[in-house]
């Protein structure tokens, strides 16, 4: 297929996309260099990210998909819109995004789901998760939470905080007691509310 004289192709390797990626390089340091964010200290910006990042609120982070919520909470990409403005605030709020906020599954399938979603460098740093089940007997609960648990120790390397809700079919919650094993994390909270 022939191309115009006016229409422009970029190949990986070849000269215009070098030279592009050069004058990228050059408008993000220019950017940063005047950025009066960027200029401060990292203990500050971090704390800053914090502010911005991290809602001041309970925030359920489920992937579920509703068709409309006038009322409620800002969608997740309100508080990620910031690390879209430059790659040093990117690289530098992308793990205080991922580590402070609790994301919330219903069953393991979920998990899954959103690990393929995020990527493997979001879920290194994933600290906190809370887990809702839905079970018809506490033993089948029991089974639930332990196979949905070991998910997310495996795609979640930093876990440290598990809330696990075993709920019956009407969604009542259950209030009971029972131990979650977990070799791998000695150390793992795991709060049953």
């Amino acid at each position: 297929m022939p191309f115009s004289a006016n229409q422009s192709t970029t190949r990986p390797g070849s000269r215009q996309t070098a030279h592009a990626e050069v004058h990228y390089e050059r408008l993000t340091e220019t950017n940063q260099a005047v950025s009066p964010l960027l200029s401060l200290p990292p203990e500050l910006r971090n704390r800053i990210y914090e502010f911005v990042l991290a809602p001041t609120h309970p925030r359920n982070t489920t992937l579920e998909v509703y068709t409309r919520n006038p009322i409620g909470p800002p969608p997740v990409r309100k508080y990620l819109a910031p690390l879209s403005t430059c790659l040093q605030m990117r690289a530098e709020g992308f793990v205080m995004f991922y580590s402070l906020h609790i994301f919330g599954f219903h069953y393991l399938k979920q998990i899954m789901t959103f690990a393929a979603t995020v990527g493997e460098a979001a879920c290194s740093v994933v600290t906190s998760v809370r887990l809702v089940v839905q079970a018809i007997t506490i033993y089948e609960g029991a089974e639930t939470v332990q196979a949905a648990v070991e998910g997310c120790l495996l795609m979640f390397l930093e876990l440290e905080h598990v809330w696990v809700q075993i709920q019956n079919l009407f969604g009542v919650p259950w209030r009971t007691w029972f131990k979650v094993q977990h070799a791998v994390k000695s150390g793992l909270n795991t709060v049953f509310d």
